[in-house]
């Protein structure tokens, strides 16, 4: 009984604090004497091109949490696949072979990324559209890598 009244006390209190800061927001619009709030410009999607003048409609919003997370894994993919080409394993082509690989070595050394995470525990599939991002910036890092070609090894060049 007297944690319900005491509750009831804290409840009234908070309403009574909630009308007197309401009834200290109502006050008559020339008391202030804050200037005027600051006038921004309008947000992306409601700005006008500067290239045709006309109002923009469609405007493509990434998280940039979301996009650091996607670069993370695909330097984390990029980083395998040359160990893997050092090694002389050819898994370039493979993409699902090495994301399971490179989870697998993430999870047994104990560092976290968010999509590592989410792919290990199920919560996104590997042909999810943020896994497309990754693809498509695995395939950019893998055709830089073979555009510019390295040299042979030490030894070769020694003996040359």
């Amino acid at each position: 009984m007297f944690a319900s009244s005491g509750r009831q006390e804290r409840i009234e209190r908070s309403r009574q604090l909630i009308m007197n800061q309401q009834q200290d927001d109502d006050g008559l619009p020339g008391e202030t004497t804050l200037p005027e709030e600051p006038s921004f410009d309008p947000p992306l999607h409601q700005s006008i091109c500067p290239q045709c003048e006309r109002p923009r409609r469609t405007v493509q919003t990434i998280d940039p949490a979301l996009t650091m997370s996607v670069l993370a894994l695909a330097s984390l993919l990029h980083e395998a696949t040359s160990q893997q080409i050092a090694s002389g394993l050819d898994t370039a082509s493979v993409w699902l072979k090495l994301l399971a690989r490179v989870v697998r070595d993430q999870t047994r050394r104990g560092t976290s990324n968010t999509l590592i995470l989410a792919l290990y525990r199920g919560w996104i599939s590997p042909h999810d559209p943020v896994m497309d991002a990754v693809r498509i910036r695995y395939a950019e890092l893998i055709a830089g890598a073979a555009a510019s070609p390295r040299g042979p090894p030490p030894q070769q060049r020694e003996a040359a």
